[in-house]
């Protein structure tokens, strides 16, 4: 079972993060490079294990699933930092009081309300 972990950090230390949380693969990579080579090695072998070869092949998916799903939330994590310095950093109370009220509005489901904000880059 997966669970999805969270917590905050400086955005000056976003990148020093991303790349902490990419070094701890560093294991998992090497894993999948060993395991590679045990199944070269026995596809290669005179006696060819066909058990070995199956536990090796689900070994090396794992490991590998385990590294795409680092590298997608590396790549969501990177893409939001992105967007944060895209973003006008211009919060200042002046701004924010010109900037036009949210409209609410209600499409007659209690549970559901859209609020639309028309803000734009200037």
């Amino acid at each position: 079972m997966r669970v999805r972990l969270s917590y905050t950090a400086e955005v000056d230390d976003v990148l020093e993060e991303a790349s902490l949380l990419f070094g701890n693969l560093s294991t998992t990579i090497q894993r999948a490079i060993d395991t590679y080579n045990d199944i070269t090695t026995n596809l290669k072998d005179d006696e060819f294990n066909p058990k070995i070869f199956h536990e090796d092949i689900d070994k090396l998916r794992q490991n590998l699933a385990k590294i795409d799903t680092r590298c997608v939330e590396l790549e969501q994590i990177i893409a939001g930092y992105s967007d944060y310095q895209r973003a006008p950093q211009d919060f200042s109370p002046e701004t924010l009081e010109s900037a036009p009220t949210p409209e609410i509005i209600d499409d007659s489901s209690p549970s559901v309300v859209v609020v639309e904000n028309d803000m734009t880059n200037d």
